[in-house]
């Protein structure tokens, strides 16, 4: 789980570092998720919190609403 300076919460600290210095980052693999779309309302991306790990948590998150911004809209385990 994401417990308190847990590996798991280490390296979310890491994956969104490089979210917002650049969301396409290739640790991230970061990629457009079109099932999530109609929920959140706009083109939804999923990045990887752990590089290279199938099973890795995944952060949800979409462009805007201002230029250079980006929305986090869930953290989860692999869908």
């Amino acid at each position: 789980g994401l417990g308190e300076e847990s590996t798991e919460l280490i390296q979310l600290k890491k994956a969104l570092k490089f979210l917002a210095a650049n969301p396409n980052h290739p640790g991230l693999q970061s990629h457009p998720i079109a099932q999530f779309d109609k929920v959140f309302g706009g083109k939804v991306f999923s990045s990887y919190v752990q590089n290279n790990t199938p099973q890795a948590h995944r952060i949800l998150w979409l462009y805007g609403p201002k230029a250079k911004q980006i929305t986090i809209v869930a953290v989860t385990p692999h869908y």
